[in-house]
């Protein structure tokens, strides 16, 4: 399960489920480049890209804070150039950037189609193939992690549209770990359930909705971020090195109903 030595990229590290992956896989040994949009605090988020490399740094791992969009092609090259610069190379990759707008099909706008598909699959597929890319060049293999959802597999009313595009992440990662094997570079995925993030906080607070997603999941509790990094560094891993295109779901059981 040591990732020592190895360098991932990482988008959308900065909070939430990235962060723990990113403090997982830094304390197995990995230097950590974190790729979020902006450094600029937001009143209900914790952190900024800089604050979760400090946080890296203070647990004594290597850190690299990057900012940049997703949906930029230029951005991207440059993270990637950024972190082989800083680092050497890239080993690892992980596709963590994400939102969650959702609503009733009939009352999807086209402006909240539009940011679902441009954050969580255009975003998905540039950091892909520019990782892609470049641990192709490098010619010595590697890993590469997309972080869908449940809700890649298991449709769920009132989200079509972040649904839709989390089953395009899952088959975007098939479809890598189809044409990277040959090269050595194993592409998975995992997906998450119902984790505590700021993300589902309205959710959370939902007494009723809340009640409802409970009575749903077998383990009887909300998923925890740190509970999504050690599928995450299992993926990464040479324990996982038979493994392509699967998906784990870490879900508390959901997906078994």
């Amino acid at each position: 399960m040591s990732l020592e030595g190895k360098t991932s990229l990482m988008s959308g590290g900065s909070r939430g489920i990235g962060l723990a992956i990113a403090l997982r896989a830094a304390r197995d040994g990995a230097n950590i480049a974190l790729l979020a949009k902006t450094d600029t605090p937001h009143p209900k988020l914790e952190g900024t890209v800089h604050t979760a490399a400090e946080q890296i740094r203070d647990a004594g791992g290597r850190a690299l804070p990057i900012v940049g969009d997703v949906r930029s092609d230029d951005d991207i090259t440059a993270a990637v150039l950024k972190t082989e610069g800083e680092f050497g190379g890239i080993d690892i990759v992980v596709n963590n950037a994400g939102i969650t707008l959702a609503a009733a099909v009939e009352d999807t706008t086209l402006d909240l189609w539009n940011k679902n598909m441009s954050i969580l699959g255009t975003g998905y597929f540039l950091v892909g193939r520019e990782g892609y890319r470049l641990l192709k060049r490098q010619g010595l293999g590697g890993s590469m992690i997309f972080i869908c959802s449940k809700n890649a597999v298991a449709a769920s009313p009132g989200a079509s549209a972040y649904c839709s595009v989390k089953a395009a992440e899952l088959h975007l990662a098939r479809c890598m770990a189809l044409e990277g094997a040959p090269h050595g570079i194993r592409v998975n995925a995992v997906a998450p359930g119902y984790v505590v993030t700021n993300n589902t906080a309205a959710l959370r607070a939902d007494g009723e909705r809340s009640a409802a997603i409970m009575s749903r999941i077998p383990a009887g509790r909300w998923g925890e971020a740190s509970d999504i990094g050690g599928a995450v560094v299992f993926l990464l891993a040479p324990a996982s090195a038979y493994m392509h295109g699967a998906v784990i779901p870490v879900d508390g059981g959901w997906l078994a109903r």
